[in-house]
C-alpha cells in the first residue's frame, strides 16, 4: 500500500491542484454539557501545557476560567480555547487535547474515519488545506480552492454507518450543498465524501444537478471514507476505488477545468446568441418575408416554413460562432 499512497503523493504533487478545501461536521466544535464543565474547569486549570501546545494566549485562556467559575460557560474566551484544543485534538487525537474526554465521546467515531484521508492529504507537502465545519465558510476570493471535499450528510448528530431517517438526511444534504456553493468561484473540481459509502455512490449524482448545473459530471467524484484506513503496522491504506477517484480529479484536473471553461463559454454564447437573432428576427417587415417569398421560395418550390427553420438555423450558428470567439 506504501506504493499506491507514494503514486498519489507523486501525482498531486504534478497537478494543478495546491488549494484544497475540506467541509465535514467533525471539525464542528462539540459543545460541553454542565455536567462536564466541572471537569473542564480542572482540565484549564492544569493544563498549561496543553494550552501552549494549542496556542492559545494566557490571557484568554485565564479569562476562560474565569468564565467557567462565573458560569458564563458559553463566553468568547471558553468558545476560543475550546475550539483551539478541539482543532489540536482532530489533528493529533491526542488526550492532552481533550478535556473530560469530551471530543472522544462525542466525535471518535467520525474522525475515525475522516483523520486517514486528512494524514494522506497532508503528507502532500504541495497542498494547502482549509478545513470547514458546518457554519457558512468564510474565505476570500483569492484562497478559493482548486478541489473542494465535501461530507454528504452535514449533521455531526447523524451516526457513521447507521442510516439516517429520510428526513434527516435531506436536510443535511441540504447543508451540505449550501455549504458548498460558496467554495464555487473558482470552479474546483468537487468529491463527495460519507462513510455511508453505497448511499452516498448513489446521491452524487443528484446531489451535482441540485448545484444548478454549475458542476460537470466529469469533475465530480465520491470517496467512501472507509476505504482510506491507518493501520498500526502497515500505515495508511487505500481501496482501489477511492484510490482511482482520487488519482482521476487530481490526474484529470487541468483538462477537466478546461473543457468545463469551454463548455461554459459555449453556453454562454449561445444563450446570448439567441437573445440577439430574436431582437434581429423581430425586425424584419413583413414586406421583407413577402418578397423572399415571391421571388425565391415561390420559385423554387420550396415552402416559406422549411426555409426559415434552415435560414435561422444557419444564422444561429453564426451568431454563436462569433459569440463564443469573442469569449
Amino acid at each position: 500500500m506504501a506504493e499506491e499512497v507514494e503514486l498519489l503523493q507523486k501525482t498531486v504533487s504534478a497537478s494543478d491542484i495546491k488549494r484544497v478545501a475540506i467541509v465535514d461536521d467533525v471539525f464542528d466544535t462539540p459543545a460541553i454539557s454542565p455536567d462536564d464543565m466541572g471537569a473542564v474547569l480542572d482540565f484549564f486549570q492544569n493544563g498549561q501545557e496543553s494550552r501552549a501546545a494549542a496556542n492559545v494566549q494566557a490571557d484568554v485562556w485565564d479569562r476562560a476560567i474565569a468564565d467557567i467559575k462565573a458560569n458564563e460557560h458559553d463566553s468568547a474566551n471558553v468558545s476560543e480555547s475550546l475550539e483551539k484544543l478541539y482543532e489540536k485534538y482532530v489533528d493529533t487525537g491526542d488526550k492532552k487535547y481533550d478535556p473530560a474526554g469530551v471530543f472522544a465521546r462525542t466525535r471518535d467515531a467520525n474522525l475515525g474515519y475522516l483523520r486517514p484521508l486528512l494524514e494522506l492529504l497532508r503528507s502532500c507537502e504541495s497542498l494547502v488545506l482549509s478545513k470547514f465545519g458546518s457554519q457558512e465558510p468564510a474565505i476570500g476570493d483569492e484562497e478559493m480552492p482548486d478541489l473542494v471535499l465535501v461530507d454528504l450528510f452535514l449533521n455531526p448528530s447523524i451516526a457513521p454507518v447507521e442510516e439516517p431517517n429520510q428526513g434527516d438526511a435531506q436536510a443535511a444534504a441540504e447543508r451540505s450543498l449550501s455549504r458548498v456553493r460558496p467554495l464555487l468561484k473558482k470552479d474546483p473540481s468537487i468529491i463527495l465524501m460519507s462513510s455511508h459509502g453505497e448511499r452516498g455512490q448513489q446521491e452524487a449524482d443528484s446531489y451535482r444537478a441540485k448545484l444548478n448545473d454549475r458542476v460537470y459530471a466529469s469533475r465530480l467524484g465520491f470517496v467512501d471514507k472507509g476505504q482510506i484506513r491507518k493501520h498500526p503496522e502497515q500505515g495508511l491504506s487505500i481501496e482501489e476505488a477511492a484510490r482511482d477517484t482520487l488519482l482521476d480529479v487530481f490526474q484529470n484536473y487541468k483538462f477537466g477545468k478546461a473543457l468545463s471553461e469551454a463548455m461554459t463559454r459555449w453556453l454562454a454564447g449561445a444563450k446570448d446568441a439567441v437573445e440577439t437573432i430574436g431582437k434581429d428576427v423581430r425586425n424584419l417587415q413583413l414586406k421583407e418575408i413577402s418578397y423572399l417569398i415571391q421571388f425565391r421560395l415561390a420559385a423554387e418550390g420550396q415552402g416559406l416554413e422549411e426555409y426559415l427553420e434552415w435560414f435561422f438555423g444557419e444564422a444561429l450558428l453564426d451568431y454563436i460562432i462569433r459569440a463564443v470567439d469573442d469569449a
